[in-house]
């Protein structure tokens, strides 16, 4: 295990996650399942188990509240890695409902001042050798609460990845997150348009380079991604022959650039490592181990463009 720096995953807003599966959904009527299970959600805790699995250790924070938090803290403390929940007063943790290819996903947990000001506080030792991985979605009233940490991580000298993608997202670059990794969905919400080419995404990516994006790396589904480092572009295919599982492979490629990037300080060997998580989520059931990431790692290639 990797012991060096420290890794913290960030969720705001984790849940538990009902998967359900029925032969035929009609509204109107009673429908009945033939099969359920539940799974713990947080796009963070996902990210640490990835990192669990390729040899780094990390803190897996979060928020939880309610009947649903309690259930969530029990099936943290079951993960091999360390964590820190802090658990709210008020508010329930949400439960989101996933069948077939649809998804529903509750709102969830409020984050409001005195979080904030408890997350600082657990924080507030953090050193310029860590990493802070904020991701998924983050329910506030106040934008700026967000913005306040950021400043916080940025006055340190922390890096951060910032896997969130909320309205003011454009505004956030101006602390210089280390990476982000918008899809085709998410580029057209930050930019407010549609994107009908490659080339226009690759443009857009470019543009948020520019307005302080340290790495960017856009997942363009079963076409691969683009990437961009040091203002050079990088575009790599997919070498997932099937689909076998989505769920997870943004935060696969989040875990694994994260640890390429720690272990080589290469940009180039981060991006590797993110495409052969990415596509060893995708290509096998739930989150993938370290055997699975090594045989799609050497069928990876990438193209400077």
């Amino acid at each position: 295990m990797n012991h060096h720096k420290k890794i913290y995953t960030l969720t705001f807003n984790p849940s538990l996650d009902l998967y359900l599966k029925i032969k035929d959904l009609r509204f109107g009527i009673t429908n009945r399942t033939f099969a359920e299970c539940y799974r713990l959600g947080g796009k963070g805790f996902n990210v640490s188990r990835v990192l669990y699995n390729l040899g780094f250790v990390s803190c897996a924070v979060g928020f939880v509240g309610g009947f649903i938090g309690e259930e969530i803290a029990k099936q943290v403390a079951k993960l091999p890695f360390k964590h820190h929940l802090f658990h709210k007063r008020e508010g329930i943790s949400r439960i989101n409902i996933k069948f077939s290819d649809t998804e529903i996903n509750l709102t969830g947990l409020s984050i409001d001042d005195n979080d904030f000001i408890r997350l600082l506080t657990f924080f507030d030792s953090i050193t310029p050798d860590d990493i802070v991985i904020i991701s998924g979605n983050i329910q506030t009233k106040k934008t700026g609460l967000l913005k306040s940490l950021l400043a916080f991580l940025k006055n340190k000298n922390v890096r951060f990845i910032l896997d969130t993608y909320p309205e003011d997202l454009l505004d956030l670059l101006d602390y210089h997150p280390f990476l982000i990794k918008p899809n085709t969905e998410e580029m057209e919400h930050i930019f407010k348009r549609s994107i009908n080419s490659i080339e226009e995404l690759t443009a857009l990516a470019q543009k948020l380079s520019e307005k302080g994006a340290q790495n960017i790396i856009v997942s363009l589904g079963s076409k691969g991604s683009l990437a961009v480092f040091d203002d050079r572009l990088y575009r790599s295919c997919t070498i997932a022959e099937t689909c076998v599982n989505p769920i997870g492979a943004g935060d696969s490629m989040v875990a694994g650039f994260t640890a390429g990037y720690l272990a080589s300080a290469d940009y180039q060997k981060a991006y590797r490592l993110a495409i052969a998580c990415a596509n060893a989520c995708v290509m096998n059931e739930g989150l993938p181990d370290f055997k699975a990431i090594k045989a799609c790692y050497h069928q990876v290639r990438i193209d400077q463009q």
